[in-house]
Order: structure tokens, then C-alpha cells, then sequence
């Protein structure tokens, strides 16, 4: 990975992915000239987090919406791998819907289009 430059054109060690993610969620203090390098690793590891945080919150004792962040953590960890390969992969995508839960969601990045989609499925 290269270096990158602060305010004052000097050249500082490239960041890590936790830095990546802090300036994805949170503005960074110079907004990016262009798409990042390894875009992909950087919504992996915020997925990952959420992923982590959902069953955090699923295994809390005596927790009522147990079913619910079941629900938001198996659907964290479809996204997770549907962004694994950085771009949409057709037998991955059909894998995915194909074990949709009516409880659970999809969402896709189209990062092409500056878009996303979420799918879900009715109940019957």
C-alpha cells in the first residue's frame, strides 16, 4: 500500500481499516479525490462489525427481540458475503435469495450506479 499525504503535502504511513471505516462513517478531514483502494476490505470490515454488534445485542439475557437481531445478524452476514467478491456474483446472489427468510433482508450495493436495493421476502 502506498503513503498518503496530510494537509501539509507530508507523507504519512497509509491508513488502516479502522480508519477506512471511521471516514466512511463519519467525514473524513479532507474528502477524498476518488474511490479508495480496497473499497472492498472496508465494507467487509463494517459488515463484520455490524454482524458482531447484531449478536451482541441478540445474546443480551432476557432479550424480548431475540428473534429480531437473529434476523438483522443473518441478514448482515447474506450482505457480507455478496460484497465478499467486491461485485455482484450470480450463483452467490442466487444462493443468497434462495435462503432468504421472510424475517430477513438483502441489500445490495450497485456501486456503479451509486445505488443500493434491498430485497425481502413476503410472508405467504
Amino acid at each position: 500500500m502506498s503513503t498518503r499525504a496530510n494537509y501539509s503535502g507530508v507523507k504519512r504511513p497509509p491508513l488502516s481499516i479502522d480508519e477506512h471505516l471511521v471516514n466512511h462513517l463519519f467525514l473524513p478531514p479532507q474528502l477524498p479525490q476518488g474511490q479508495e483502494p480496497g473499497l472492498t476490505k472496508i465494507e467487509l470490515g463494517l459488515l463484520s462489525r455490524l454482524e458482531d454488534a447484531a449478536i451482541c445485542m441478540r445474546d443480551l439475557p432476557a432479550n424480548p427481540s431475540q428473534e429480531l437481531w437473529q434476523s438483522v445478524s443473518r441478514s448482515l452476514a447474506s450482505c457480507r458475503r455478496i460484497a465478499a467478491y467486491g461485485r455482484l456474483d450470480k450463483t452467490v446472489l442466487e444462493a443468497e435469495l434462495r435462503r432468504l427468510d421472510p424475517l430477513d433482508f438483502m441489500a445490495l450495493n450497485i456501486r456503479e450506479q451509486n445505488a443500493g436495493i434491498t430485497i425481502h421476502r413476503q410472508s405467504e
